[in-house]
């Protein structure tokens, strides 16, 4: 029964074997140099302090390079003016008194309207 239950449901399964100690060694210790040859900074085999000290004087000075070659910007090109937000409040507030000013005009105008149809019906 459970052969059937195997045949049936796991057929397609392919166990990694038990003991791969070795093939985990054998790719463990070629991890570094893999890694080492991608990065094309860091020599392939090297356990002296003073070649790792100047590799990394060298990283550091480019790094340094780099930074001064950059385009300069301050933050205030990134920031606006309290002069641009205070000029659109004003617009907003210039807008929203056009618009009360019509609307009591219009008011006006249509309480005259009223007035006028009642006065002429009651004369």
């Amino acid at each position: 029964e459970q052969d059937l239950l195997a045949n049936t449901f796991f057929s397609d399964y392919d166990p990694p074997p038990v003991d791969g100690q070795d093939e985990y060694d054998e790719v463990a210790a070629s991890t570094p140099d893999d890694v080492a040859d991608s990065l094309s900074y860091v020599p392939d085999v090297s356990t002296d302090p003073d070649e790792l000290e100047e590799l990394q004087s060298q990283t550091e000075e480019d790094a340094a390079n780099l930074i001064e070659s950059l385009d300069p910007r301050n933050f205030q090109f990134f920031s606006y003016e309290d002069t641009v937000f205070g000029d659109l409040e004003s617009g907003i507030d210039s807008l929203l008194d056009l618009i009360y000013t019509l609307d009591l005009a219009f008011r006006c105008l249509q309480a005259l309207l009223i007035i006028k149809k009642y006065w002429s019906v009651s004369n």
